[in-house]
């Protein structure tokens, strides 16, 4: 491969070096190219692996026998006994990690939630709203009356899980303002 200057340092006569990869359907790849032009590639699965042979790091037969004063004499059974049960409080260990992990990350969301929500309603006059991708028409039925009113819908955002929608002027400022003052007290 040659350098920004179009130059190649080969091991031996300078010539250029070559190597390939496959990238296969796994998920997340990432491919390393080493100095020596070897190539590591990871993705999800061997990630997944290399987690699961560090949870259990420690818990060789080896290292169950050796953290028992090397007793030997242990029956097969016992052995396998200890084996599972090292297994058992890392995989509890590392579950534990995960959930910590899980708890903090859910938590940092609903709290960045609660803060966008509170600035894009206090801000409504200075607040850019994302190009609708489509729009679509919702037509309201009154329930006692019976009377139609159409309605613009902006959809600015929708995935298979979710939609966000825009109703312009679907109640008046002072029905709004009353449902605000509702959801606050409500929160508290």
């Amino acid at each position: 491969m040659p350098d920004r200057y179009g130059q190649c340092h080969g091991p031996t006569d300078g010539a250029c070096r070559t190597t390939h990869f496959r990238v296969s359907r796994n998920e997340d790849q990432t491919f390393t190219l080493w100095d020596d032009f070897e190539i590591t590639a990871e993705d999800h699965r061997t990630r997944a692996m290399e987690k699961a042979k560090e949870t259990v790091a420690g818990c060789s037969l080896e290292d169950t026998l050796h953290n028992n004063n090397n007793n030997n004499n242990l029956d097969p059974a016992e052995q396998i006994n200890r084996l599972s049960r090292c297994m058992d409080q890392r995989i509890q260990q590392t579950l534990a990690e995960t959930q910590e992990e899980i708890e903090f990350q859910a938590s940092v969301r609903v709290d960045m939630g609660h803060r966008l929500v509170h600035y894009a309603c206090r801000d409504a006059d200075n607040f850019t709203r994302t190009e609708p991708l489509h729009t679509r028409t919702w037509t309201y039925v009154h329930p006692t009356t019976r009377l139609k009113s159409l309605h613009k819908v902006d959809v600015p955002f929708e995935t298979p899980e979710s939609v966000v929608s825009v109703v312009e002027h679907v109640i008046t400022d002072a029905q709004c303002q009353a449902l605000e003052h509702y959801a606050t007290a409500e929160s508290q």
